[in-house]
């Protein structure tokens, strides 16, 4: 490797994890919330970005939804006496009422009912559209919104607290050493948890606003096929929109089975999480003078079967040492290492997403701890 340093992330020393319970499904999502992954740091922002955009996209919808319905029932009045211009009155007898008459008062019958629909549709859209989607701005909406804030607020606390923690120098008394590491593992608990409940309630939110855009569809499909001018234009599309609506029944009837599996999901990885990162209490785990022997002890994570052995991949955040300006300074910037298949790559959070670094073959690296560093936990 190069002559940068670079610094482990948790630094928390931890006992093995207790075995993992199986879950008859868990969704990626919230492996990557346990793991606290880039993928799931980037995911979490694109869904609050389609959140926000969704709410401009519904508020819009009610405005313009509303204003219409204002503006057409405005008129209601000059429609109607329109109607009644459109057939001639009874002292007008200079037409043929066989055929000229006859001819008006279907056309009157056929526009009298044609607006009719009009204004029946428009007298019922706030119930039908307006009003559904006001309720889902206020209700799911919102409380994905406080959701995500929380998220936000405790990643920040999380991302603060570890990166006081690891800079801090290894000389420090091994007793403050162990209740900062609790202080940490205080902070990451929250962000878990503010993680599983955004895994948790954005499938929710999705769920919610497909069954809401649905019903608005089908019902104000329905009051259209009543028109009868639209009806032979809309009659094609009958059956189709029929098989969406069987469509977004079938999902109402699998959400609780979804719910509960996604719920123990939940659990099941917020347990194992928290119990792979929680401290040690031991005093001596905290000790500097262990930090020059952290490699006596072999590979922590292959374990053999028989005569063979198993590689276990190794991923995680480590801090990067760099150094800029004049004169020099020193900079720790936080990245997602991996190691996997013989390989040692890393993983950044950029404007398009996450991007993947250099990557290295590890027979190419001669890690060992940098002694000589302050801060602790340093492999150079």
């Amino acid at each position: 490797m190069s002559e940068n340093a670079i610094a482990a992330s948790p630094a928390l020393p931890s006992p093995a994890p207790p075995p993992k319970r199986s879950t008859p499904s868990i969704p990626v999502t919230l492996n990557e919330a346990g793991l606290d992954s880039p993928s799931f740091r980037a995911s979490a922002v694109f869904f609050a970005d389609q959140a926000d955009a969704i709410e401009r996209w519904l508020e819009g919808y009610v405005r313009t939804t509303s204003k219409l319905t204002h503006d057409i029932l405005g008129l209601e009045e000059t429609i109607n006496q329109y109607l009644t211009k459109l057939i001639p009155s009874p002292g007008i007898v200079s037409v043929d009422h066989d055929y000229t008459a006859l001819a008006l008062k279907r056309v009157g019958d056929g526009s009298r009912e044609w607006w009719g629909q009009i204004l029946n549709i428009a007298k019922k859209i706030d119930t039908l559209s307006v009003e559904p989607v006001r309720t889902f701005l206020a209700s799911d909406l919102r409380n994905f919104k406080e959701t995500k804030r929380t998220l936000e607020q405790s990643q920040k606390t999380y991302d603060s607290a570890l990166a006081r923690y690891v800079s801090q120098s290894k000389t420090k008394e091994p007793s403050s050493l162990r209740e900062d590491a609790f202080a940490v593992y205080e902070t990451r608990k929250a962000y878990l948890k503010a993680s599983m409940d955004f895994c948790f309630f954005a499938p929710q939110l999705r769920f919610n606003l497909d069954k809401l855009l649905i019903q608005i569809s089908t019902d104000v499909w329905r009051e259209m096929k009543k028109s009868r001018d639209a009806a032979g234009s809309l009659a094609k599309y009958g059956q189709e929109m029929d098989r969406v609506r069987g469509w977004s029944k079938e999902m109402e009837l699998t959400e609780s089975v979804f719910k509960r599996e996604l719920y123990m999901a939940r659990r099941d990885i917020g347990d194992n999480t928290l119990a792979s990162c929680k401290p040690s209490r031991e005093i001596d785990d905290y000790s500097a003078s262990t930090v020059p022997f952290l490699g006596s002890r072999g590979s922590m994570h292959v374990f053999t079967q028989g005569k063979s052995a198993a590689i276990v991949e190794k991923q995680g955040w480590l801090f990067l040492r760099t150094i800029y300006g004049k004169p020099s300074r020193t900079n720790w910037i936080r990245r997602w290492y991996y190691c996997r298949d013989g390989i040692f790559g890393w993983l950044v959070n950029g404007p398009q997403g996450v991007l993947q670094g250099d990557e290295i073959g590890v027979l190419l690296c001669n890690a060992k701890p940098a002694v000589q560093e302050e801060r602790r936990f340093v492999l150079r």
